[in-house]
């Protein structure tokens, strides 16, 4: 439940934040500037490639040689074709490609990839139900991805007797505060109604711009909105209990929670 400070929204505009460039939250500006609110776009962290050993470097150039490749982020999918495939846009026909979520899955796409496995659960867990159905015996997978991955998606896999290899390939840290320093004074100023996390990353990254210590505390009489379910249990794991996440777990689902459910409700 909103706080009273800003609990009409007939006569106060919420304020949104969003844990995004506005560059990179298009879909934000477009379709909630018109829902009596006011958008607030706070970039928490920055991601970086990373240096490759050799033997990384030789598995992840001969991707063709997998049975499967799969890619967990949109992150990923930028640093594999920037560094990887040379430019190549064509690959193997052996070589099965999965992708976490749709707009992974968008981004292969546009690299000109065919995407052959997506779940309808935008998780891990989500994939690994679809890779459950199939038989991995014998099978090679790689994973390019972040540094800070969780280890679900590559441990179920080779419970489902796949050979895995999942690779590193750039890491996520807490953007520099002066590249968002009056962004941060603002938010010191006026706290917040509602902030929108898309990732445990993004939370952290947060915290420590804002020099949290009670994340309890600090986010009292506000709404916490996650993308998805990693997300909501780290937040949960910190004690904060208001927590919200959309049935679909992509940019359009927040949209969806924050215009039908949220912001109606709260402007009763």
């Amino acid at each position: 439940m909103m706080s009273n400070r800003n609990n009409n929204f007939v006569n106060i505009k919420p304020q949104i934040l969003i844990t995004r460039s506005k560059d990179s939250a298009e879909e934000f500006a477009r379709d909630l500037t018109e829902s009596s609110s006011k958008l607030i776009f706070m970039p928490t962290i920055e991601t970086y490639p990373l240096t490759i050993k050799s033997d990384e470097l030789s598995k992840l150039k001969a991707f063709a040689s997998y049975d499967y490749l799969i890619f967990t982020s949109v992150n990923g999918v930028k640093y594999f074709f920037d560094k990887f495939t040379n430019g190549n846009s064509v690959k193997s026909d052996r070589v099965v490609v999965a992708a976490v979520g749709s707009k992974t899955a968008e981004a292969i796409s546009q690299k000109g990839w065919n995407v052959d496995i997506t779940p309808d659960e935008f998780t891990g867990e989500g994939l690994l139900k679809i890779f459950d159905t199939l038989d991995l015996k014998g099978s090679r997978i790689l994973i390019p991805g972040s540094a800070i991955s969780s280890d679900t998606l590559p441990k179920g896999l080779k419970r489902f007797g796949a050979e895995v290899d999942f690779i590193p390939i750039y890491n996520t840290g807490t953007i520099q505060s002066q590249k968002v320093a009056d962004v941060i004074a603002k938010v010191k100023e006026n706290k917040p109604d509602i902030f929108v996390f898309t990732s445990p990353s993004s939370v952290k990254g947060f915290l420590e711009l804002l020099s949290i210590n009670d994340e309890n505390l600090y986010f009292t009489d506000t709404i916490v909105v996650a993308i998805g379910k990693v997300t909501e249990k780290f937040i949960y794991s910190l004690g904060v209990n208001n927590v919200v996440t959309p049935d679909e777990f992509t940019i359009a689902g927040v949209i969806n929670l924050l215009k039908n459910k949220i912001l109606r409700k709260e402007s009763k």
